[in-house]
């Protein structure tokens, strides 16, 4: 994956895509698509614009920026053009921010979704790029929304799914399961005394947080996944507060300590529970194993 700095010159031929990006959701993914449909005819590659911020949303990022790389490589893009949303860059007007991008790249054609919003104040719209490109005789085209029963697809509605657990509808929206990486860090081995040794991983500081509970997961470990249980939250068994994943990894026998893994939630098990004695744990973890 080519990484490019908003400002650098780059001569490559570019379908440029307009937008956050936040986490590339399935409406995202259809500008993706329509560049896709353009990069043969046009002979050139696909760019895509977002923040390298990962505190750009107050409550957290559905991906972190290394995530948001990872999944654009996934979908076909074969460039990333980054910004620091800062306040220079708030303070753009629209024809500077365009024209830079003019100036450095060499842009084919661009694509935007119907509601994107650009500029100092985003008093941009869709409608004023399609101007600015039109100018320029560079071809805009503008992608309608997408929606999910009769509502539109957005971050704030995929947030809003995760914070309510319910992670099967928000992953259909994603257009791949939600997940988080991170470095095996110690705990305090309990799950070990009772046969249930766990993988910890911190959630990253800003990373979005999903719904407390134990989750149905899948743990990439070396590039190799491996079916899970995993606890995301506090963990009031044992009085500890810190938001964390604890994930009992079926069939990983190993040390994991020191390793940075992938935690993929797949389904919604059950709430976090406060167990008083360490077996009724073990008989509750002993259930969840069996999840299916």
């Amino acid at each position: 994956m080519k990484i490019v700095n908003y400002g650098e010159n780059d001569s490559e031929k570019v379908v440029l895509l307009l937008g956050y990006f936040d986490c590339i959701h399935v409406g995202h993914q259809e500008l993706i698509n329509k560049a896709r449909n353009l990069k043969d005819v046009k002979g050139c590659k696909i760019a895509l614009f977002t923040f390298k911020n990962d505190d750009f949303s107050k409550d957290g990022a559905l991906l972190l920026f290394d995530e948001r790389i990872a999944k654009a490589e996934r979908l076909g893009v074969d460039e990333v053009i980054v910004a620091d949303f800062n306040e220079e860059f708030k303070n753009t007007s629209c024809e500077d921010f365009i024209d830079k991008l003019y100036r450095t790249l060499n842009v084919s054609a661009v694509i935007c979704g119907f509601d994107y919003k650009f500029g100092k104040n985003a008093c941009g719209s869709a409608q004023t790029l399609a101007g600015i490109c039109e100018r320029r005789n560079t071809p805009c085209y503008i992608i309608p929304k997408t929606e999910s029963n009769g509502e539109k697809i957005s971050s704030t509605l995929i947030k809003s799914l995760l914070k309510q657990g319910k992670i099967n509808e928000a992953n259909k929206l994603l257009g791949e399961e939600y997940s988080l990486t991170g470095q095996v860090v110690h705990g305090r081995e309990v799950g070990r005394t009772i046969g249930f040794p766990t993988a910890n991983v911190n959630v990253p500081e800003n990373k979005f947080r999903i719904k407390n509970g134990v989750y149905k997961t899948r743990v990439l470990i070396d590039g190799k996944a491996y079916d899970a249980i995993t606890n995301y939250g506090a963990r009031p068994t044992f009085n500890l507060g810190e938001v964390l994943t604890e994930s009992f990894v079926k069939g990983f026998d190993g040390d994991l300590y020191g390793k940075v893994i992938t935690v993929i939630f797949i389904d919604f098990i059950r709430d976090i529970k406060k167990f008083y004695d360490t077996e009724k744990l073990k008989e509750q973890l002993e259930k969840d194993k069996k999840y299916d």
